[in-house]
């Protein structure tokens, strides 16, 4: 598990945001960037999880943080961020994911029922 977790916070660190973002790009590599980016999400949220199951519990919180960095949406990283400040007992903090949460949705045009 250990070499798992190195390996994939590295390959989490390298992680830049979407590939070829640039408009002139924009159609060309629209699936690659899907691929990439899920690909990303899968293995943050998976990572963060296994920190957390390690005793390593601020590692785990700055993944997440990190998956939010480059996609605001993701609903399970916001959810597993709320879950882990409530199970720490910092219920100010699940309460501001939330709200972030709702504004990050707010941004794409959906409006949260949190």
């Amino acid at each position: 598990l250990a070499e798992w977790l190195a390996l994939a916070s590295e390959a989490i660190g390298a992680y830049r945001g979407d590939l070829l973002a640039e408009p002139f790009f924009l159609d060309w590599f629209e699936p690659e960037r899907q691929y990439y980016r899920q690909r990303f999400v899968r293995i943050g949220l998976l990572c963060g999880q296994d920190y957390e199951n390690t005793k390593k519990a601020e590692s785990a919180r700055e993944i997440w943080e990190l998956v939010l960095k480059y996609v605001p949406t993701c609903a399970e990283a916001h959810q597993e961020l709320i879950n882990f400040f409530e199970r720490q007992g910092y219920h100010t903090l699940a309460a501001a994911q939330r709200e972030r949460f709702k504004q990050a949705l707010a941004v794409i045009g959906i409006e949260s029922g949190t």
